[in-house]
């Protein structure tokens, strides 16, 4: 798939079709799990070096991909060490930019591999650009988030959405998968493809078992299962709110008690983000939305 078939936001469309007329050396997305990020900077990675195709990428010489690997704490700085090393070679060619490095989530890096990244973004070797993605740009030192361009991966309306799947999907499961993953279209399009390989959408499968629980003690099994991966857990939670943001939404209007009660599991879910974000205890954590998610 080209740049030209993917669905984006609108005003995110307006700024990559800014950035393609003038590409700086390094560029970063933004947006939470299931935005899209890495699909849409594998796409502005192949208009970059002049690919007709992003699956053309994994066989392309000068093309590197820095995501963290499974069972792995961070990406080290022997990753960023590298590339750094590679970039120094020289590509033949007339072509402007020759080398395009990809990093995945780039909130992974370690500090020392940010430190690493940042000597190597004050003085960009000619020919290189750096693509990186993030759920914020606060994942990154401030010192490397000014030197890159930042560009919002923001959510899709519902009538573009339906337009975009109209060949492939029933507007009735388009609609459902729009409004659960908020319009955010990596997300969306795993939930219509059934792609149980995006981590996100594996979570959705398992909150909805949480909030399916009979009670606590089946609760704190389920909860049990999935809190063994503390990055699985997080998306875990990301999916809740994600499911409880939706239902609320839908009961609005509609019945105040069960509005209130979803009100409520929301702002639990919320509180315990930010408790995970914040390094506490992964333990208490799951006690704590198994003891505090009331059905």
């Amino acid at each position: 798939m080209n740049l030209d078939e993917l669905l984006l936001n609108e005003r995110t469309s307006v700024l990559v079709d800014q950035y393609l007329k003038n590409p700086t050396h390094a560029m970063i997305l933004i947006g939470p799990t299931g935005a899209g990020k890495q699909a849409l900077a594998e796409r502005l990675a192949s208009k970059l070096l002049g690919l007709n195709d992003s699956s053309k990428l994994t066989s392309y010489a000068y093309f590197d991909l820095i995501e963290k690997q499974a069972k792995k704490q961070d990406i080290s700085i022997d990753a960023i060490r590298k590339v750094i090393h590679e970039s120094e070679l020289v590509i033949p060619g007339a072509q402007k930019i020759k080398r395009v490095i990809l990093i995945v989530n780039a909130g992974d890096l370690s500090l020392p591999a940010q430190n690493a990244l940042l000597k190597i973004l004050e003085e960009p070797p000619i020919g290189t650009v750096f693509i990186l993605t993030a759920a914020s740009e606060h994942d990154v030192l401030p010192t490397i988030g000014s030197r890159v361009q930042k560009i919002e991966v923001g959510p899709v309306g519902f009538e573009a959405a339906k337009s975009h799947f109209s060949d492939t999907y029933s507007s009735e499961n388009t609609e459902s998968a729009w409004r659960l993953s908020h319009g955010y279209i990596g997300l969306m399009t795993s939930l219509l493809s059934d792609d149980s390989e995006h981590p996100l959408k594996q979570a959705v499968e398992q909150a909805k078992k949480v909030l399916q629980a009979k009670d606590t003690f089946e609760r704190q099994l389920v909860i049990s299962e999935i809190s063994e991966d503390k990055e699985q857990f997080k998306y875990s939670l990301q999916a809740l709110d994600l499911i409880l943001a939706a239902l609320l939404n839908n009961s609005l209007d509609k019945d105040k008690a069960a509005s209130s009660k979803l009100l409520k599991q929301r702002r639990e879910v919320k509180k315990l983000q930010e408790a995970l974000a914040a390094n506490g205890n992964l333990r208490l954590i799951a006690i704590q939305l198994a003891t505090n998610l009331r059905a």
